[in-house]
Formats: structure tokens, sequence, C-alpha cells
């Protein structure tokens, strides 16, 4: 009886000890804001409608727009620096790149997933790094 009991403990811990090992590891964490951006950006679902290689998507590519004056709806124009690019995060219909529509990122980014300061900071820095 007790070598039967052995067994299906042995046999248990086995099991578990397989289960564990194969779990896929968690991604280790980024060592620098903009790896974190990054890691952000792709989890985020960002790279769906974003490019980050120059062409052209769904909204508008965020290589080199750091320090661009970008022209928007309705004319007129903004430079691309922290607070703008912050305030596109935040309240992506407040400034409309010209040739994108109005509601598009709105709808796809919930507010709470990007507002904590470390999250926006990471989003900031990643797409800062993009030249």
């Amino acid at each position: 009886m007790i070598r039967v009991a052995l067994k299906v403990i042995v046999v248990l811990c086995a099991g578990v000890i397989a289960a564990g090992c194969a779990r896929k590891p968690a991604a280790p964490e980024a060592k620098t804001p903009e790896k974190r951006g990054e890691q952000l950006f792709v989890s985020l679902a960002c790279n769906t409608c974003h490019t980050t290689d120059g062409t052209t998507g769904a909204c508008p590519t965020l290589k080199g727009l750091y320090g661009k004056d970008v022209r928007l709806v309705g004319g007129g124009s903004v430079k691309a620096d922290e607070a703008y690019i912050r305030e596109s995060i935040l309240n992506p219909d407040a400034k409309i790149v010209e040739g994108y529509s109005k509601g598009v990122m709105s709808a796809a980014v919930s507010k709470a997933q990007v507002e904590k300061p470390e999250t926006l900071d990471a989003l900031v820095a990643y797409i800062k790094s993009l030249k």
C-alpha cells in the first residue's frame, strides 16, 4: 500500500515538474526605457497600425518622427516633440496627421493601457529612438 502511494506521489511530482519545465519562460525585463518601450509597442499592438521602418501603413510611421514638423488635418503643423508624442498617445484625436482619419487610434487604444507614467515614458523613449 505504501509502495503504491509512493509511486503515485512520484508520478504526480514528475508531472508537475514536467509541466513547469514545459512552460515558456517570461520575457526578461528590458534594461533600457527604449527596449521597454519596444516591448510595450508590440504587446499593446501599436505595431499593427504604426510602422517603424518608414513604410506607409494604416497610421503614420513613427520612424524619424521625433523632432520633425508634422502637417495636420485642417492646416497647420506641429513639432513632434515629447509633449506632442505624449498628447498623441493619451488623446489621439487632439491633432490628426494630414492624410489620416480621426478616431482610428482612439478606437484601438484604451487610455488605461498607456496612462501609467512608466508606460508612457517608455513608449516616448522608444519613439524618440526610431531614427
